[in-house]
Formats: C-alpha cells, structure tokens, sequence
C-alpha cells in the first residue's frame, strides 16, 4: 500500500505502519470504512480442569486481541494445559504458540467435516485436560460437534467460552476508493449496492479488488 502498489487492502488496525499512517495522513492512502469484528472461541475440557483452563483462555484472549507473544511462564502453562510439547529452538515461544494455532485450525476443520482427531478422542476417553480453542461461525453459531456437546451436557467434559474484537479497516490508494468502498460491502454488507454475486464468482472478485490477477486466482 505504502509504494502504491497495492490498490486496496483489508486488515486490523493494528497492522497500520509508521510508514503507511504517513501515506494515510497526506492522503495518498484514503481509509474507506472501519467495523469492529467479534470473535468467540470455546475450549472443551474435563470438569477438573475448568480454573486452569479459564486462566489458560484469559492468556490465549490477550495473545489473540494483541498479536503479541506470551511470556515464557504463560507458554509453559499453556503448553501443560493443552499438552503441547515446547518446541525447543531459538524462537521456541513462537515455534510453540504456532503448534497450538495448527492443532485449533485441525480441529477446527475436524468438526466442519464431521470428523475426530486423536486428541478429540482422547478427551471423549478421558484421557487428556483439554482442547485447544475451537472458533465459532461468524454468525455465532458454534462449529457442531455432537460427541462433544453432549459430553457437555452430561457433565462428563465442561467448555469455557472467551471472546476477541478487533477494528478491521479498509484502505484505497487514493484513485481507488470506489473499489475500497466495493470491496468492504462485500465483505461486510452482503455486497449492498452492487451485483449479487455467489461462491467461486464472489470469492474471485474479492480477489481482483484485493489486487491479484485471474493466474493468482484462478
């Protein structure tokens, strides 16, 4: 965005640089909109883990709301909650938080496909303190698992719920704004004000408003 090559771009507020608030400021880069978007996440867990695994959420809430690293003793608890073993290297906090993002995204994925994961299995058997965060749906529904929930509803496993928000901003190079403005409707507002537009086709042309070519794309 700063060397003007990019004709838009939508990100957290957070990631605007020096540099491009410069850009923003002499108006070479116009911000178009901003929304705040919530994010909800549940951690499934044995009933006797609840307090670790609520301080465990309280840590993972202030990782996932700043972008920022824990410290070393947080990312000793959280791998002990979660039994994820420290990655010993040079950026072994980073290299750890970073197997516990790849297991919520299986797991994730897992529940989209009706599908277990071993560690599924093992908290179901008892076997192990808890799962990594599971993300909700945009709209506030839960990704379902049926074994999960209604462990949950016997009292067999507990889940503990937290949230994020973060101020989500659109920019346009200042000759680009009519496609800043298309491209936050759509991601936003359900495309209010220009052609429907559905699947592969939507996704395609958030791409070329993004910037990339029908290769990139295709």
């Amino acid at each position: 965005m700063t060397h003007g090559v990019k004709p838009v771009a939508i990100m957290d507020s957070r990631m605007v640089t020096t540099q491009m608030q410069a850009a923003i400021d002499a108006e070479q880069i116009i911000k178009i909109d901003e929304i705040v978007c919530e994010s909800t996440y549940r951690i499934y867990c044995s009933p006797f883990e609840v307090e670790d695994v609520s301080n465990a959420a309280g840590i993972l809430q202030g990782i996932l709301q700043s972008h920022n690293n824990p410290n070393q003793t947080e990312i000793l608890f959280l791998s002990d909650v979660f039994e994820t073993p420290i990655v010993e290297d040079d950026r072994h906090i980073a290299s750890t938080m970073t197997s516990i993002f790849t297991e919520m995204s299986i797991l994730e994925a897992a529940v989209y496909e009706d599908e277990k994961t071993e560690t599924m299995n093992d908290l179901l058997a008892k076997k192990r303190k808890a799962l990594p965060p599971i993300q909700y749906d945009s709209d506030g529904s839960l990704p379902y698992d049926a074994d999960l929930e209604y462990a949950v509803e016997r009292g067999d496993l507990s889940a503990v719920d937290f949230k994020t928000s973060e101020l989500i901003q659109v920019f346009a190079q200042a000759d680009k704004q009519e496609e800043g403005k298309e491209l936050f409707a759509r991601y936003h507002k359900n495309g209010d004000g220009y052609e429907p537009l559905e699947g592969e086709e939507g996704a395609r042309r958030i791409g070329q408003l993004l910037g990339f070519t029908d290769n990139d794309i295709s």
